[in-house]
């Protein structure tokens, strides 16, 4: 009885075609949620490289060490997550140093696209970041007034 079942096409049913469509579909949904992570996660690079290079510039002691250790503090928070030195880029807005001056840094890595074989270029998604911190006013160590009502 079992080898009459197993002779001939008689029971086949339509839309065995829809498997290969299918994994084509699984194929690419799992490349495009790899770069939707891709992107996600640089966003994350982006935000602690930012916010890194704002913490360290107005916590230094004086004008000349801030910068140097804004750039130091960007480039170790890009490279504790295993991003390279060249992805990122980093630029500050700040209106000098001294008490109660707003300084921002804006992080931006560039996440490259998949490729796919019916699109040959591989389109960069810039992902950026900002963060802005005012310097302490209270601190030690700066000259001038803690007066940072003038200032806003």
């Amino acid at each position: 009885m079992s080898l009459r079942r197993l002779h001939g096409d008689a029971g086949q049913v339509g839309g065995v075609e829809a498997v290969p469509f299918g994994l084509l579909v699984l194929g690419v949904g799992i490349l495009v949620l790899a770069h939707t992570w891709a992107v996600v996660d640089a966003k994350f690079v982006a935000g602690s490289s930012a916010r890194a290079a704002t913490r360290a510039y107005v916590e230094a002691p004086s004008a000349d060490a801030a910068n140097q250790n804004a750039a130091e503090a960007a480039a170790d928070a890009a490279q504790a997550s295993g991003r390279h030195l060249e992805d990122l880029h980093r630029e500050a807005v700040a209106g000098g140093f001294g008490r109660c001056i707003p300084a921002r840094f804006t992080a931006t890595l560039t996440v490259p696209a998949f490729g796919l074989p019916w699109r040959p270029d591989r389109p960069e998604v810039p992902v950026r970041s900002a963060h802005e911190e005012l310097v302490d006013p209270y601190r030690d160590g700066l000259p001038g007034l803690a007066d940072c009502e003038d200032r806003s």
